[in-house]
């Protein structure tokens, strides 16, 4: 199996400092789109942009870091190792080294609330996923990893993906990832899916600008005007795919919104205060958040109930459900992302009986700021209306009680608090949500 090893040396990239020269270049590009920060005048081709396949060798990559480094007015520290394997090769390599994160959790919440298929293998379909990139940055040791089609050429796609993985290197050495943010610490996934936006974000801008300065128009990928959201696979879940695709989408227009406002010392300025929340990248604004209020699993005698974890739900996957209840965006709520920014906190746990064939009891726990038109409550119970449109629906005081047959979802709603718990039986997603408390 061909692999080749290359090493970008650190010294190569600083010896071309920052002189402003490539800030002017940049400059030039003149105004920026909103949001995808593309030239809204495209320019004229570069001098001395270099055409069609190059050669891989150690000095077309060192050059590419030195493009990188002086648009993004930092200096490489050390040296990166990049590594060009098959496409095939590299997706070997990500799924080998990859410790997925925990997905379980999520999954089962996915199949309660009618976002996916009881068959789902979440993690398999997020191993597809990463397996897919063309390009991977490894922390632990620091290695850019590319696909590469043919030994001994390098074409316009595989040096722009080398320019994001790139900038990834560039960003981890000279002002540092959110490295506990993303891997989602405490299980907390929306921090994570945020922390990702901001590092994502940071080099989808940079692969632009470095495309505009250094590829002709004939060279420059249609991957540059692609609707990222609508590139991910149509078969997952709708909010799987969403998932996959914000910190591309959202992050990108975070990042550019910064860049446009405040240049790189504005992107620095991201990193040096990362958004921790999914409503942070949407809205660009920090959101206080509160604790969701707690859940209980019923401790009835002889049945085993195990807690199995928790993870955190933000703005971003609230919005992804209102826009498909069921897994169906025919159904979609009206506003889904304005009735999601009720959002002030939330929380999903599961617990599983393991003396009843792994039947699941499930408790989404969410705060309402009281700061939208629709209270939070309604929201989810038109988004679980939407989504079960088979159930028998019944309301009385804060409760609203959803039979399925196969299983009860209760909706118990106390001033900001909301609580939905599914369970296999009645009583207990009432004890789970708290009407009986």
């Amino acid at each position: 199996m061909r692999r080749l090893l290359l090493t970008v040396t650190a010294a190569a990239a600083i010896t071309a400092g920052c002189t402003g020269e490539d800030d002017a270049d940049v400059a030039a590009l003149g105004e920026l789109e909103p949001d995808s920060c593309l030239p809204i005048e495209p320019p004229e081709d570069p001098p001395g942009a270099v055409t069609g396949v190059t050669s891989d060798d150690e000095e077309i990559l060192d050059e590419l870091a030195t493009q990188v480094a002086d648009i993004r007015d930092l200096e490489w520290v050390e040296d990166l190792v990049t590594l060009l394997l098959e496409p095939g090769r590299l997706g070997e390599v990500i799924e080998m080294v990859r410790t997925p994160d925990p997905l379980d959790v999520e999954r089962r919440l996915l199949v309660a609330v009618g976002a996916a298929p009881a068959d789902l293998d979440l993690q398999a379909a997020v191993i597809d996923h990463e397996t897919s990139r063309a390009g991977y940055y490894f922390w632990e040791p620091p290695q850019a990893v590319a696909a590469q089609e043919t030994a001994g050429e390098l074409t316009p796609l595989e040096r722009l993906v080398l320019a994001h993985e790139y900038t990834h290197a560039l960003a981890d050495q000279a002002v540092g990832m959110p490295r506990d943010a993303m891997v989602g610490t405490d299980g907390d996934t929306d921090a994570s899916l945020a922390a990702h936006a901001l590092v994502e974000g940071e080099a989808m801008l940079l692969e632009r600008l470095w495309a505009f300065l250094h590829l002709t128009a004939e060279d420059r990928p249609e991957r540059l005007e692609q609707d990222i959201f609508s590139a991910v696979d149509s078969d997952l879940p709708h909010l799987v795919q969403r998932r996959n695709a914000f910190p591309y989408d959202e992050g990108l227009a975070m990042v550019c919104d910064a860049y446009r406002e405040g240049g790189w010392d504005a992107v620095n300025s991201l990193y040096e205060d990362p958004p921790a929340t999914t409503a942070e990248v949407i809205t660009g604004t920090e959101v206080e958040v509160a604790a969701p209020p707690e859940v209980t699993a019923p401790g009835e005698p002889g049945i085993d109930w195990t807690d199995i974890g928790n993870t955190t739900v933000g703005v971003a996957e609230l919005a992804w459900h209102f826009e498909a209840p069921g897994n169906d965006t025919d159904a979609a709520l009206d506003e889904p992302l304005e009735r999601a920014l009720a959002w002030a906190g939330g929380e999903v746990t599961v617990w599983t009986d393991t003396t009843a064939g792994d039947t699941d009891l499930v408790a989404l726990a969410l705060r309402d700021n009281g700061a939208t038109a629709t209270p939070l409550c309604d929201s989810i119970d038109a988004w679980q209306t939407a989504a079960f449109p088979d159930a028998k629906r019944t309301a009385s005081g804060s409760e609203v009680v959803f039979d399925r047959g196969d299983s009860t979802a209760v909706l118990h709603c106390d001033g900001d608090e909301v609580v939905l718990a599914v369970a296999p039986e009645e009583q207990l997603a009432l004890e789970v949500a708290g009407a009986d408390r």
